[in-house]
């Protein structure tokens, strides 16, 4: 929990206690790591919030277990992420998204490989192209890979019995 995570945090030098910020890559160490990160942030001599965002979670990433990263930036309405096959940065500006009921659903691959403001990149949806996406990410997600395909052909159902209540 939370509260667990500040109570082992204040052992450690800077936070009320003694010890070492720690290397490991438990839940706790990663925990200090990062607030140790967010607590040094100078704005004068780092770099601007977003990039110093993506070196936090690189400083505590779980190597090939970590697929995706992500930087939400909720003054400006924007998302950033990256991918373990695409780590070019790309941006999602929120006030450019149209959210009601009567606009047509968009989609991207979260692994393609423009960077910047892919915003107005997003494609229409069509049933065959999140089967696609889905079958896709399901090979290529090691406990998924072997889902049966009679599951599989019912999950890529859902998007269609689903309706907007706005």
């Amino acid at each position: 929990t939370y509260a667990s995570s500040v109570r082992y945090l204040e052992q450690h030098d800077g936070f009320g206690g003694t010890k070492r910020i720690p290397s490991g890559n438990g839940t706790y160490e990663r925990f200090v790591r990062i607030t140790r990160m967010l607590k040094d942030y100078t704005p004068q001599k780092e770099k601007d919030l977003v990039t110093y965002g993506f070196d936090i979670l690189s400083g505590v990433a779980m190597g090939s277990y970590t697929k995706w990263s992500i930087v939400y930036n909720i003054t400006d309405r924007c998302i950033y992420f990256r991918t373990s096959h695409s780590k070019k940065i790309k941006k999602v500006a929120l006030e450019e998204v149209h959210f009601s009921c009567g606009t047509p659903v968009r989609i991207i691959d979260i692994n393609t490989g423009l960077s910047g403001d892919i915003t107005k990149k997003f494609g229409a949806y069509t049933p065959k192209k999140n089967s696609s996406l889905v079958k896709s990410s399901f090979k290529k997600t090691y406990f998924l890979d072997n889902v049966p395909d009679e599951l599989l052909e019912r999950l890529l159902q859902l998007p269609e019995v689903f309706t907007c209540n706005r």
